[in-house]
Parts: C-alpha cells; sequence; structure tokens
C-alpha cells in the first residue's frame, strides 16, 4: 500500500466543521473513510467533498447507481483505492457483491473504449440538460 501524502486528521482532536463532518460520517458509514481524515487538513475541501456527497446522493441517480457508476469509473481508472471504498459503500446503498462484480466488471469490458458514438453523445447531454434547473439551460 502506498504511504499516505497528506497526513490525517485524528477524529479525537477535532474540532469546528471536521468534528461535524466526521460525526455524519462515522453514523452514516460506520467508520471515517481515510480520504476524509486527510481532506479534514482543510477544513474547506471536507465541507465541499460532503457538500457534493449529499448532492450526488440526493439527486436523480440515487445512492444505487451512484455507486455502480462509482464502481465501474473506479475500475476504468485502475484506481484500487476508490474500487475498495465503493465496494463498502455500494453495501451500505443496497448492492450486494454480485452487483459490486458485475460493476467492475463492467469497467473492463468498456475500458478500451474512451470515446462516445455520435449518437451516444447527443443522449448524454439531453440527459444532462434535462437534469439542469430551466434557468441554468
Amino acid at each position: 500500500m502506498n504511504k499516505q501524502r497528506i497526513p490525517p486528521v485524528d477524529p479525537a482532536t477535532a474540532i469546528g466543521t471536521n468534528k461535524k463532518n466526521f460525526d455524519i460520517l462515522k453514523s452514516a458509514l460506520g467508520f471515517i473513510p481515510n480520504m476524509a481524515l486527510a481532506m479534514a487538513q482543510s477544513p474547506a475541501a471536507l465541507d465541499g467533498y460532503m457538500g457534493l456527497s449529499v448532492a450526488l446522493i440526493k439527486g436523480r441517480l440515487g445512492k444505487r447507481l451512484g455507486e455502480e457508476l462509482a464502481l465501474t469509473l473506479a475500475g476504468t481508472n485502475r484506481c484500487e483505492y476508490c474500487a475498495s471504498a465503493h465496494s463498502t459503500t455500494a453495501k451500505i446503498a443496497g448492492l450486494d457483491g454480485a452487483d459490486v462484480v458485475a460493476a467492475c466488471r463492467e469497467s473492463r469490458r468498456t475500458s478500451g473504449k474512451r470515446r462516445l458514438s455520435g449518437s451516444q453523445l447527443r443522449w448524454w447531454k439531453s440527459e444532462v440538460a434535462s437534469m439542469m434547473p430551466t434557468s441554468r439551460r
């Protein structure tokens, strides 16, 4: 395993928004991910990450599909840390072991494909546009 470059913040000494975010993560996941402990070196970075996480969970994709996508991307990017972390959070989101394996296999099946076809790109753009508030289109 690689040595962590950014030292983690000790949850026992955390104060302010770091303590609040650590408490939320501990309650939701049962543990505090190492990435969050390192991000806490900049409380603004951890706050931003937490805000993004909440927005994604509440979004149209939902927890389950969001975790399937995260696992597929982790496999595509060959990021062992992300695959490990999302294997754990996927189970919390309702995926079982077979679902996790299927999402990781999907990344291997599609990892050589770097570009979307014209019709896929048009579909993707229409999906993204439909998710945006009318004022931002």
